[in-house]
């Protein structure tokens, strides 16, 4: 389990396939997840990231794992392929 205060971007490096990611910094939404289970344990959107999202064009209800913590427990998430 990654610990608590990592984003769920460096969380998922070690992993078989980690998210993809282009920026780091929320600017791109590359890196956006749909949270399936445990989202009362990320950190609350910070107006940047409800920003990118809709610069985008996707929905406020995925996160930008690049600047998504890990707050407290466990949470299981979706990512997108690049195609």
């Amino acid at each position: 389990q990654p610990p608590v205060g990592s984003t769920l971007l460096s969380a998922s490096g070690p992993l078989k396939r980690p998210i993809a990611a282009g920026c780091s910094d929320s600017t791109c939404a590359t890196c956006r997840v749909e949270v399936l289970e445990g989202a009362e344990n990320l950190s609350p959107q910070q107006p940047r990231e409800k920003a990118t999202l809709k610069q985008n064009g996707h929905p406020m209800t995925l996160r930008l794992s690049c600047s998504t913590t890990l707050e407290k427990g466990a949470v299981k998430i979706k990512a997108f392929e690049l195609l």
